[in-house]
């Protein structure tokens, strides 16, 4: 955990030097910003009636952004990184709670007054190995359910780029190309899952099964500004459907982020996450008959929407 915490803190320290260097090489052609925010949690009980655990949290989030524009051609960057780990005393040992690389790259060419012909490329993925965990007092061995590139997602489109303002952006793409990678064979039934009409499709059959290629249409829409003193609003709103799938089911990703600045070193954030991908078993927990328990071994798996939120308080600096 604090190697990965150090990597994010390093590159957004590595990251702030060079924008410095470059502003003057660039001035009036790129725009480079971000924020890191670093927030710590921690609760602790002694004699306490109705609550037993301790517990301790830790979470980065550094997002950076890099814009270059020069005459009719636009280039707009965005790198979002997470990493956090929590710990209950009756556990004893950290466990994740948030990973994410999410890396977005826009080159266009400008049509009319708001309109880019635009090409896409967006990759994401995780870091380190994620996995669920049953009832602590049923002593069951913890479930691996993600690792780097798995899964990992790598997408090129083309479109177009609506950008009324600096401060959003609708992407439209008719020819999306999307390509889900997992390269731990252990998972994928997680990520890869075999279904019907699935061998006139781009997908390896078997426990050697690496990727799924998917071509179809996609849309982005982004906003982001202060919207009110030393408060930013951050929206991702994401969806895309497989020509290739008979069901023609739509994929959707939204994420909502609010950054509230105290001062120059403290800050709080909320965020919430929702996504829903038919391609994605998600397990749920289920009634054990042999403990009259919930764990997961008893659950079923299968798409689900999926939700997450998250709210921190700790160091916060504008890049």
């Amino acid at each position: 955990m604090k190697k990965i915490l150090l990597l994010i803190s390093g590159i957004a320290l590595l990251y702030q030097q060079s924008h410095a260097q470059d502003t003057t090489k660039t001035k009036g052609k790129w725009d480079k910003g971000g924020s890191f925010n670093l927030n710590f949690n921690e609760t602790g009980y002694k004699n306490w009636s109705t609550i037993t655990d301790d517990v301790i949290n830790v979470n980065g989030l550094l997002s950076l952004y890099a814009k270059y524009a020069k005459a009719k051609l636009a280039w707009d960057n965005n790198l979002d990184l997470a990493y956090g780990q929590t710990m209950l005393s009756s556990i004893g040992a950290f466990r994740k709670s948030d990973d994410k690389i999410d890396l977005t790259s826009k080159l266009g060419y400008k049509a009319s007054e708001h309109w880019f012909y635009t090409g896409l490329f967006n990759f994401k993925t995780v870091m380190t190995k994620g996995f669920i965990y049953g009832d602590p007092t049923l002593n069951t061995k913890p479930k691996l359910n993600s690792n780097f590139l798995s899964p990992g997602r790598v997408e090129l489109s083309l479109g177009m780029d609506y950008k009324p303002n600096s401060s959003f952006s609708l992407f439209v793409s008719p020819l999306s190309n999307r390509l889900t990678i997992c390269l731990d064979t252990n998972l994928t039934t997680l990520y890869l899952p075999v279904r019907p009409g699935d061998k006139q499709k781009n997908l390896t059959q078997g426990g050697n099964t690496y990727t799924r290629y998917e071509i179809g249409a996609g849309l982005k829409a982004k906003y982001q500004k202060d919207i009110m003193k030393n408060v930013n609003l951050k929206v991702n709103f994401e969806m895309f459907t497989d020509y290739l799938d008979k069901k023609h089911n739509v994929d959707f990703f939204g994420d909502i982020l609010i950054a509230m600045k105290v001062n120059k070193y403290i800050g709080a954030t909320v965020g919430f996450t929702t996504v829903y991908d038919d391609d994605i078993a998600v397990p749920i927990k289920g009634l054990n008959n042999a403990t009259n328990k919930m764990d997961y071994s008893a659950g079923r798996i299968g798409p689900r929407l999926q939700l997450k939120h998250n709210i921190g308080v700790g160091f916060s600096y504008k890049l």
